[in-house]
This record gives C-alpha cells, structure tokens and sequence, in this order.
C-alpha cells in the first residue's frame, strides 16, 4: 500500500504533481498528430478514449482488421498491429504459420518472439531454438536465421527499431518484396 506521503505527491490522475504540467503536450504531441495524418476512423475513435483518460494503453488482436500480407505463395501471414504510424517508439504485430512454412531472412533490429499457439523454432548458425506457446524468443540485430513452424503456430512480434524502416535501410531489403498484401483472408 503507498505511504500518505507518495499518495499526496500525486494529483487526481495519478501523476505525480510535478508532471501534471504535461498534460497538454501529451494531448499535442501524441494524438493530435494522428487525427491531423488522417488515421483510421477505428483508430482515431481509440485515440479520443485516451484524450480522455491518458493512460497510454492500447489493445490489439490479431482478430482486429488488420492490414495482412502473406510471403510468396506459402501459408505464412504478418501483419504489424501496432507501428511508426502511431507514433510508437517500436512495432508490434502478429505471424500465423501454418505447419512446416519457413521463411529465411536476416534480422536488423532486435526482436521479441511470443508464442501464443503452436510450435516454433528459429535456427541461426547451426543451433535451433524452439518456443511453444507462452514462451519468448529473444533475436539481436544481424542476426542471419530462418524462422520455421513446427506445427501450425501464431507468433506476436516486437520489433525495436520498427522491422521494416530498420529492413528498408539494410542490404536485405529486396526480400520485402517477397511479401505481398491479401485481399481475402478466408
């Protein structure tokens, strides 16, 4: 339980007092940009929700319409739920792969892998490391890989710097063309 001290620090909004001089330039700085770039309606109704109450929170499924794309012609999807675009400092997004679909590539950012179904693995040097749902694989930038579902498996990923600015300035950046946008996911 906070002490009588910490609790008189703060104002009504849970901040500390000395930061409630903030308030208008987190309005200014991290919304109103998104209403003036011309976000989604979807988005720009979730933006005035936290104007209201500012607690910087955002929630995504991979059930959420989602802009996909899929790699080639193999069972294997992403898209980023969250990224630049929204003025995060990292891009967070989902990857469904259907059993045995690999895809090799090289990373230049560092990556979080959650598993959240499935199987998954990712062999780098020689060595493979596979997760199961609930599990985290961890990838530092440059790293050379393949990225490979040992069963049917969904993935969230974290990139920081955002995978595809840090994909565009790297010597890798052809391999983006491998992907390409899916009108109709059923």
């Amino acid at each position: 339980m906070a002490s009588s001290s910490a609790v008189s620090r703060s104002n009504e909004r849970g901040l500390p007092r000395a930061m409630g001089h903030l308030l208008p330039f987190c309005v200014d700085r991290y919304i109103n940009p998104l209403t003036r770039a011309g976000a989604s309606a979807q988005y720009v109704a979730t933006t005035t929700e936290k104007e209201h109450d500012m607690s910087g929170v955002t929630k995504v499924s991979s059930n959420d319409d989602l802009e996909w794309y899929r790699r080639l012609d193999q069972d294997l999807l992403l898209a980023d739920a969250i990224d630049q675009r929204h003025d995060a400092a990292m891009t967070v997004g989902f990857v469904r792969y259907g059993a045995g679909e690999s895809n090799p590539w090289t990373v230049s950012y560092d990556e979080a892998l959650i598993v959240t179904k499935g199987r998954y693995s990712v062999e780098s040097g020689g060595v493979v490391t596979t997760a199961s749902a609930g599990e985290v694989i961890y990838l530092r930038a440059g790293t050379d890989l393949v990225y490979r579902a040992e069963e049917e498996s969904e993935v969230v990923y974290v990139s920081y710097p955002h995978w595809m600015a840090a994909t565009e300035q790297s010597p890798h950046k052809d391999r983006l063309a491998e992907f390409q946008p899916v009108t109709d996911l059923s």
